[in-house]
């Protein structure tokens, strides 16, 4: 071995553990990384702007509070996995893509509509709310809307109250791309968006119509799917911290082996470096204690010439250290302990070059499964089997409780309507309302019509027949598809 040993290794540290204490300073800390993150995107892309973070000093400070509150509220085992619950968070980026992908806002006015109706509200109390300007909503009809109760415009007038209901407090917000942002925002972090302007009382007036109890029983509902969300999260999650506990230990465990070894040999040097001095002491000694021969005395008579001296005194390029001398001799000392020894460092070596490996695998499949759980139609079953357990795969899989995903999209307008906390957590909230608009008519993912296999005249297996159907249910499949294919009866009949 002609290397030296590397110094002592010190220990892995749990870097997945935030103390409470830390908590707001971890927050800090992933709010920077991720302005430097998208600071270099947005050299390579300048259609973007920093307005897509939604980190504006008014609105980093809302989802700060909601996310410390949040953590406040975990139990003890998931207090131990609070540092990647605020990654979550924090390094998702806007609401842009679900809510003009799952067409929130045109859900919620179905919702409300559906509801009046319900409740037997005369048409001309929803009317007088409605702008009578027909060029208002031109630009509202984003997708195909064929209900059976009500007409486009109808939709679209009660979407336009929806949307534009702060435009005499403040324009909307830019959302950092080509939209704005029609959920969270800046004036509603800031609590500015309940001044008594006409917009504001249009909107608080149709509100109005609905019964308080219908109302918060949605909010109940998006409590509830919230949570179900969580907990999935901190069961994935958690599987993935425990298998970094394990690989931090067995690194830890080698790496110590490791250290325990160069210990026992860097012993072993200073012992073979003072015998060397010892043995090169003496070898001066002796040959100062030799007569002097003529310089020529071997050409005189070679068979009579003096013994000439063994060591030749001369200055050493560089000078090695005791473990590097000990290394580079130990062949030539014969010492069977120190071989052994350095056979043993050897194949500790190797250990733990591929203990780092799994350690880095387990970190990889983890920021992963941080990305790919908030689009929830990328956590799929391939995805869940190759990871996680068995006994984990039903926990994983499971749908959120999803009853009327149109209540759920009214609810999470509703909820930033009256400071509730959960549209502040960007990252379980767009989670969970990603899995929401999925159960919508036209939420389904990358819906391409010349591909869709109901177009033929081959009907969809059905999971279960009942005898009254879940419309919302996604149990219609073609053979081999992949879960996330399947779809509802409205979708079903939506792009009929």
């Amino acid at each position: 071995m002609k290397n030296p040993l590397p110094e002592r290794l010190s220990m892995i540290e749990d870097f997945m553990y935030t103390e409470p204490k830390e908590w707001h300073k971890k927050i800090r800390t992933e709010i920077q990384h991720l302005r430097q993150a998208h600071s270099k995107a947005m050299k390579k892309n300048n259609r973007i702007t920093s307005g897509l973070l939604d980190l504006e000093p008014a609105m980093e400070k809302r989802r700060t509070a909601a996310l410390l509150s949040s953590l406040e509220k975990l139990n003890e085992h998931d207090r131990q996995l609070a540092g990647d619950w605020i990654t979550l968070n924090i390094f998702s980026e806007s609401y842009a893509p679900v809510q003009y992908d799952g067409h929130i806002l045109t859900a919620s006015s179905i919702w409300i509509l559906d509801r009046l109706s319900e409740l037997n509200v005369p048409l001309d109390k929803i009317y007088m709310l409605l702008p009578t300007d027909e060029e208002l909503i031109d630009d509202l009809f984003e997708i195909d809307i064929w209900d059976c109760q009500y007409e486009e415009d109808l939709i679209a007038s009660v979407e336009y109250v929806l949307r534009y209901r702060n435009q005499d407090i403040a324009l909307l917000e830019s959302n950092g791309g080509d939209g704005e942002r029609i959920l969270t925002s800046n004036l509603a972090a800031e609590g500015k968006d309940h001044a008594a302007v006409p917009s504001r009382q249009k909107f608080e007036s149709l509100l109005a119509l609905l019964p308080q109890w219908m109302k918060d029983e949605a909010i109940a509902h998006l409590e509830a799917c919230h949570q179900a969300w969580t907990e999935r999260f901190f069961t994935g999650i958690g599987f993935f911290k425990g298998q970094y506990i394990d690989k931090v230990h067995n690194a830890n465990t080698i790496r110590k082996e490791i250290n325990e070894i160069r210990d026992k040999l860097e012993c072993k040097a200073k012992q073979y470096m003072a015998e060397r001095e010892r043995l090169r002491k003496n070898r001066k000694a002796q040959i100062k204690s030799k007569p002097n021969a003529p310089i020529n005395a071997p050409l005189m008579n070679p068979l009579r010439a003096p013994n000439l001296p063994i060591i030749f005194e001369t200055a050493l390029a560089y000078a090695p250290s005791p473990l590097t001398a000990l290394i580079n001799g130990a062949g030539d000392m014969g010492d069977a302990e120190i071989v052994s020894l350095l056979d043993k460092m050897k194949g500790l070596d190797n250990l733990h070059e591929t203990a780092l490996k799994e350690l880095d695998d387990v970190i990889d499949q983890r920021g992963k499964f941080l990305y790919m759980i908030v689009h929830r139609s990328y956590l799929t079953f391939d995805f869940v089997t190759e990871y996680f357990p068995e006994e984990l795969h039903e926990a994983m899989l499971k749908p959120v409780p999803v009853p009327d995903p149109y209540e759920l999209c009214f609810a999470m307008l509703y909820a930033v309507e009256t400071g509730n906390d959960i549209p502040w957590l960007y990252g379980s909230c767009i989670g969970t309302l990603s899995e929401v608009v999925d159960y919508l008519p036209w939420g389904m993912s990358d819906y391409s019509e010349m591909e869709d296999p109901y177009w033929e005249e081959v009907p969809p297996m059905s999971s279960k027949v009942p005898d009254f159907p879940d419309w919302y249910a996604r149990d219609y499949y073609w053979k081999n598809d992949d879960e996330y294919e399947a779809r509802n009866l409205s979708q079903i009949i939506y792009f009929i």
